[in-house]
């Protein structure tokens, strides 16, 4: 079962695992996923019972909790809504998992980390800066107080969205098909990996029963700005568009990490090979833009069925 099926992680986890042969059980929120053959269940996180109802209805082996309040300027202003959903409701779902006899995934952020100095390793202290951060350290925390041998996954994605709104990775793309001017922080570095590449480690990782915190992002450290002038140099197109600035000069309102890039050394050890690097990783971005894939991803949501090629 995965949660929050609608959103990045989530339906292209649900895409990539159905046509793997997985038997999927999708559960969203507000935005439905329809998938030729896919069973889905439309269900509010913040309803237990409902929620309870729906996980003892289907009794899955493991629940993938990929749902989350990721808008972190949302989330501070609005912080008891935002650890309901980020922390309560994943202690409520870890759970229902023991309860069942159930496996349970929980997908974290690098965020939980101060962003003071980077290449953060597993046992490395936790300083979370923000609300959203906050949140979702509780929500580990929670997760493995119900479920010791829950498996907490730190990373940070890009990809391409099934909803009708644009991760980081999709606006940067539009501005430079535009030839649109726009800045890039050269001072917010990450270890972004994209979400079907995720998805095919935490496939992997399911299937070795791991458990346990594991760093889960791509091999290489880069900033925003230079992110921006990859995916530039990857789609053709002209990275002198992307722009340096500093995020100190954001008008953002929440605070920041500026250097929040994990160490990958653990999950590489388990899963006995590298994480994807980021031409890797933008090169297949492409690829699946390329073959019929999005087209198919984002006809999957509320839009209804499209002609997609392929």
């Amino acid at each position: 079962m995965v949660t929050g099926a609608s959103g990045l992680l989530g339906a292209n986890a649900v895409f990539e695992w159905s046509r793997q042969g997985l038997d999927v059980i999708a559960l969203f929120g507000s935005h439905a996923i329809s998938v030729p053959g896919l069973k889905s269940l439309r269900c509010s996180l913040l309803d237990a019972k409902q929620t309870e109802k729906a996980i003892r209805t289907v009794n899955p082996r493991w629940i993938i909790h990929c749902a989350a309040a990721t808008n972190m300027d949302w989330c501070e202003r609005n912080a008891d809504d935002c650890f309901r959903i980020n922390a309560e409701a994943s202690r409520l779902l870890a759970k229902t998992a023991k309860s069942l006899g159930a496996r349970f995934l929980y997908v974290s952020t690098d965020n939980v980390f101060s962003g003071e100095r980077g290449d953060y390793e597993e046992s490395d202290p936790t300083g979370p800066m923000n609300v959203y951060a906050k949140s979702k350290l509780a929500g580990e925390q929670a997760v493995v107080r119900e479920l010791a041998d829950s498996l907490i996954v730190r990373t940070n994605i890009y990809g391409w969205n099934m909803q009708p709104k644009e991760s980081l990775a999709e606006w940067m793309l539009g501005q430079l098909r535009q030839h649109s001017p726009f800045l890039g922080f050269e001072d917010a570095v990450f270890s972004p990996i994209l979400a079907n590449d995720l998805a095919d480690c935490l496939r992997e990782m399911m299937s070795s029963e791991l458990q346990g915190v594991f760093h889960v992002a791509g091999r290489e450290a880069c900033s925003k700005y230079d992110f921006g002038r990859r995916l530039a140099g990857v789609f053709a197109l002209d990275s002198s568009l992307v722009q340096p600035s500093s995020i100190r000069d954001s008008k953002l309102v929440a605070p920041r990490p500026l250097n929040t890039s994990l160490n990958t050394d653990k999950i590489a050890r388990a899963l006995g090979r590298s994480m994807p690097t980021l031409q890797s990783g933008l090169e297949r971005f492409k690829t699946l833009g390329d073959t019929g894939f999005v087209c198919q991803l984002k006809a999957a949501g509320e839009r209804g069925p499209e002609e997609c090629p392929g």
